[in-house]
């Protein structure tokens, strides 16, 4: 018989719940009615005098990937700004990795994106470098560590009748509180899921472990693939806030 989880370890994984904002592709190419949605692929909001992305390393145009609207977030305030992700799929940046590879990712923020600055540009990739423009449903979700992520103070409660530490007793006790299973989808906020194991950087100024911001998966119908089914994390330090890594990891 399985022991319930004591009230100790209860509070403490409740209290590592984090609300976070599921990014769900769907199948069909869609023309945006703006350019400021939240939309894998296409055109990206470009105001008046952006320019295209380049490689750091190869000096290619860079591919633009994703971008997410805060305003249409649907964990957390709102805020007016707009993130977007452009990636060297040349060069192929691991993050640190390769070590002569850099500038060969970027993530581009505007602040108080409006419809009426957009000033199109034309995507100078060829098209087998494009990203599939593709419809996106966001819905509310919540995120917990996963196995990987769990801080020592949760993983020392995590014990079974034995008292032998079980990441099983941390799988149910969040499942009992009412957290889901997690499936490997884009998400905005909550707790990085790694596909080979944890890895989150440190800020390059105060040292301290940088907090993800989002997680992009490999996406079918948007063709957008890292590698073998990966996933890459994008990491921003709260204390630094222009302080950025990404992380690419796959099977």
């Amino acid at each position: 018989m399985t022991t319930p989880p004591s009230a100790q370890l209860l509070a403490v994984a409740r209290s590592r719940v984090r609300e976070a904002t599921e990014v769900v592709c769907e199948k069909g190419r869609f023309r945006e009615a703006t350019p400021i949605t939240t939309k894998f692929g296409g055109q990206p909001y470009s105001p008046l005098g952006s320019s295209w992305p380049v490689c750091g390393t190869c000096a290619k145009s860079m591919t633009f990937v994703f971008q997410w609207n805060c305003n249409e977030l649907v964990h957390g305030e709102k805020a007016d700004e707009l993130y977007q992700f452009f990636y060297c799929f040349d060069c192929r940046s691991c993050g640190d990795l390769p070590a002569d590879v850099v500038g060969a990712w970027m993530v581009r923020r505007f602040e108080h994106p409006q419809v009426e600055m957009h000033a199109p540009i034309a995507d100078p990739n060829d098209e087998s470098y494009h990203i599939v423009s593709c419809r996106v449903s966001l819905r509310a979700c919540q995120s917990v560590p996963d196995r990987e992520g769990a801080d020592i103070e949760l993983y020392n409660l995590c014990v079974d009748d034995k008292g032998r530490r079980d990441f099983e007793v941390m799988d149910r006790v969040f499942s009992e509180i009412g957290v889901p299973e997690y499936t490997y989808k884009t998400r905005i906020g909550g707790y990085p899921h790694w596909v080979q194991g944890e890895d989150t950087p440190s800020c390059g100024l105060c040292k301290s472990g940088m907090r993800l911001v989002a997680q992009i998966q490999s996406e079918e119908y948007a063709r957008l693939m890292w590698d073998d089914t990966g996933s890459v994390y994008l990491f921003r330090c709260p204390t630094h806030p222009e302080k950025w890594a990404m992380t690419l990891q796959c099977y």
